[in-house]
């Protein structure tokens, strides 16, 4: 509640910002309005948006570098809009190249800077496709910007007042590489909405730019027109993203990968690039021009070599490629195998769950571990249906158990990617009703990054399931940033201790005082706790000493498959394999 107070003056500003910036726009619009008044307007709208993000900034619910840079950058344009009127003669008319660009590329870097780190927060190692998607739409959108401005670059290369000529056309290519850039993580990152607006306020400004470039060789640029409307409008929609950006909690990282909206997007660059070849001849279009647009057919061509696996050089990239085929063949569905790790309830001394833990038995290379394969699933396109025969597979499996008499609770993990799809949530239940298994057989395990990065859309998706009494789990607890804002957001009933700290209970003071104050913690919210990576009997006797639930590891077994489970609660707690022996990779799709 105290946050959500603090987020009021950030609305009022950005309120009182857009409404300077109607009446700068309707001011701009009107011949003969006061120079001053214009200014006051203009100025007065866009060093209140500069206010509004700065506020957000201190009233961020995540990282602060990030949004502090893009305010920096922010507060840097709009400086430069401040000099401008300062060094104005009465005319309007404003000296370029003059003080206030220092402000203008300083707004670049500093912006770049921020995506930069927004990036690096949220996105972990892209894929080749991304990075050549990239690439493509640079080069396809630069070649476009070229041809438009071939007076100008012609103008420049003739050595015809190079300095000027070359710095107007650098600013709306800087606008349109920066676009690229944002199109590319916004459409991996999965929170596009975000990246949109500031895409947007881009555009704007490289609209604005390639006008103001277009205008310098036979005019110079005069302040109080309606061009500057349209870099006003994009001051503040960079506002507004600082605002939502900040608004919102760090989710975990993700691996990026290529998504329909960034490919598209690099298609219409390359098309772009083609029509770019083919008219600058008639239009007399830049050399400049012609060169961007072959830059941007080579790499298509190469991305299609990649991508096809027909450049042998790069074997990682290729093998990478075939996976991701041969993952959306519906063969690969019939080629995943399920093992099982038991977890052992402390109090009762007896197995009452396991943890389903997916294989691909790939039919040259053998078991393939999860570390390998699910990564690329969302890639390929099929993470949902891999999800949907996982889930379905266990359920069969605790169907079987329960016919031979020894009922046992069967939990899955599910990706942020899985709960964001409606349908496939919907599908759970029925999946249970067809089986006649109790709801609370089925544990879902869902990861901190799947909770914070939309806590109120994964509460809509869980709700019916745990009420239905579906049982929710909170896996890895305390790997991420945000797991206390995971934990408060949304009700679990298990939380799982990941398996860093519970190595270092015998040894490391501190971990032990984090893995007891969160079993405190998770009791007194209501919720189980399992620890991971149990290997010996003193973890297993410090976790009993602190009230742990249940513990899972390979002190109680090691991963076995399902025709195993029955002997292993014949016999609850006895090894089956040697505790010196480190687990192998557990994560699921």
């Amino acid at each position: 509640m105290a946050r959500a107070r603090g987020r009021l003056p950030v609305r009022l500003l950005l309120l009182v910002a857009a409404l300077l910036l109607v009446a700068s726009v309707v001011v701009l619009a009107v011949p003969g309005v006061h120079p001053l008044l214009e200014a006051v307007l203009s100025l007065g709208g866009e060093w209140v948006a500069v206010l509004a993000a700065a506020t957000a900034v201190v009233f961020s619910r995540g990282g602060r570098i990030a949004p502090a840079l893009a305010t920096a950058a922010l507060a840097a344009t709009v400086l430069g809009d401040t000099l401008s009127i300062a060094v104005a003669d009465l005319s309007g008319a404003v000296p370029f190249p003059a003080w206030p660009d220092a402000a203008y590329l300083a707004f670049y870097l500093l912006l770049y800077v921020a995506v930069s780190a927004l990036a690096r927060r949220h996105l972990v190692a892209p894929t080749a496709a991304v990075v050549f998607d990239l690439v493509i739409t640079s080069f396809g959108l630069a070649a476009l910007l070229a041809l438009a401005l071939s007076p100008v670059l012609d103008a420049a290369l003739d050595g015809v007042g190079t300095a000027e000529f070359v710095l107007s056309a650098v600013y709306p290519l800087f606008d349109l590489l920066l676009v690229a850039t944002i199109v590319a993580i916004g459409a991996s990152d999965g929170v596009g909405g975000q990246w949109r607006i500031l895409a947007g306020a881009l555009l704007l400004f490289a609209f604005a730019d390639t006008v103001l470039a277009l205008q310098l060789p036979s005019d110079g640029y005069r302040a109080g027109t309606p061009l500057d409307a349209v870099w006003i409008a994009g001051s503040f929609l960079i506002a507004l993203w600082v605002c939502a950006i900040t608004a919102r909690p760090v989710a975990a990282p993700r691996r990026a990968s290529t998504t329909r909206a960034g490919t598209t997007l690099s298609i219409v660059s390359m098309a772009g690039a083609l029509v770019v070849l083919v008219a600058a001849p008639i239009v007399d279009g830049s050399v400049i021009a012609v060169a961007l647009a072959m830059g941007a057919l080579l790499t298509t061509v190469l991305s299609v070599a990649l991508r096809r696996g027909a450049l042998p050089g790069v074997g990682a990239t290729g093998r990478r490629q075939r996976l991701v085929r041969e993952l959306r063949s519906p063969a690969s569905h019939e080629q995943l195998v399920l093992v099982y790790q038991p977890k052992l309830r402390l109090s009762t001394g007896r197995i009452d769950g396991v943890e389903a833990l997916v294989r691909w038995n790939h039919p040259t290379r053998g078991l393939v571990g999860p570390a390998e394969f699910v990564p690329l699933l969302a890639e390929a396109g099929v993470l949902r249906e891999w999800t949907s025969s996982i889930l379905n597979h266990a359920l069969d499996d605790a169907t079987r158990w329960r016919r031979r008499g020894t009922p046992v609770g069967v939990a899955v993990n599910i990706t942020a990617e899985w709960l964001q799809d409606a349908r496939a949530v919907h599908e759970v239940l029925p999946a249970l009703g067809l089986r006649s298994l109790p709801p609370s057989t089925l544990t879902l395990e869902i990861t901190e990054q799947s909770l914070v990065a939309d806590p109120e859309a994964a509460r809509r998706r869980i709700e019916p399931l745990r009420s239905a009494g579906v049982r929710i789990s909170l896996d890895d607890f305390g790997t991420g940033y945000n797991s206390l804002i995971a934990l408060h957001d949304v009700p679990v009933d298990e939380v799982k201790i990941d398996r860093s700290f519970v190595a270092a209970l015998s040894d490391d003071p501190r971990a032990r005082s984090l893995v007891r104050s969160t079993i405190a913690l998770a009791g007194d919210l209501g919720s189980e706790t399992v620890a991971e990576g149990v290997e010996t009997e003193e973890h297993r006797r410090l976790l009993a000493e602190m009230g742990c639930t249940s513990v899972q590891g390979f002190l109680i077994s090691e991963p076995v498959p399902a025709e195993r489970i029955d002997d292993l609660l014949a016999s609850p707690g006895t090894p089956t394999a040697p505790p010196h022996r480190r687990p192998t990779e557990e994560n699921s799709a």
